[in-house]
């Protein structure tokens, strides 16, 4: 019984799920910054790779650590779908908002 406990337990190195949602957020927003700065290809690949950077840094996590978290909630479809509606909400208002 109480190994059925730990293994249903989050691992400590996975980002919470606000501070996942907030990266999420603000990781779709490089990506578009990216694609919409008229550049092309490669030169957009670079560009988005240092605002991505920049992002982990400014949030505190690493590259992994956000892989490793994004695979983990990927395997809680529940819980990613849940997730991810905030992620939708946030970007839907951001962008009525820039509409006013």
């Amino acid at each position: 019984m109480f190994a059925c406990n730990n293994a249903s337990k989050k691992p400590d190195h996975i980002i919470d799920e606000d501070k996942m949602v907030r990266l999420l957020i603000e990781i779709h927003i490089c990506e578009t910054k990216s694609t919409q700065s008229f550049l092309y290809g490669d030169t957009s690949k670079v560009v988005y790779a240092k605002l991505e950077s920049e992002l982990f840094k400014k949030m505190g996590v690493t590259k992994s650590n956000y892989e490793d978290s994004y695979q983990y909630y990927m395997k809680n479809l529940i819980e990613f779908d849940l997730m991810y509606s905030r992620v939708v909400d946030s970007l839907s208002l951001r962008e009525s908002l820039r509409k006013i």
